[in-house]
């Protein structure tokens, strides 16, 4: 019996845990620029917390377009706070000023999903306007 009454309050506390969570941090993009002999490489990185369950969809678009490279990965692990989502694209093009990369993020608890957008502007990639 008491193994009943304990099991049964560790449940109410879990699920009291997670409908109190706040809700998810917007995505940020960190870049890295490096110039090579004749070119610029440009990594990005869109990170984004706060979520759970664990099931967090990233996606990349560029100028609109969907990227499908295979230098994307996403880690995704437990912290206290829900999971993290973290998702990397390495530009393998010549970085162009005008180009428009956006990061989406859809989970099930997002009404619509919400975005990070990296602008480049010049021969100085960097400015970054989060939208959610």
């Amino acid at each position: 019996m008491y193994c009943k009454s304990w099991l049964s309050n560790l449940i109410l506390f879990l699920v009291s845990q997670v409908s109190d969570t706040s809700p998810p941090m917007p995505p940020w993009i960190v870049s890295t620029v490096s110039d090579g002999n004749s070119t610029t490489s440009l990594t990005l990185v869109c990170e984004t917390d706060g979520f759970y369950p664990e099931d967090i969809i990233v996606t990349w678009y560029k100028d609109d377009k969907n990227v499908f490279t295979v230098n994307t990965r996403k880690q995704l692990w437990r912290d206290g706070r829900g999971y993290k989502a973290l998702s990397s694209l390495e530009e393998t093009q010549p970085v162009q000023s005008g180009a428009v990369y956006t990061c989406l993020v859809s989970h099930l608890s997002l009404k619509t999903p919400i975005i990070a957008i990296y602008s480049v502007s010049g021969s100085y990639p960097g400015i970054l306007i989060l939208s959610f």
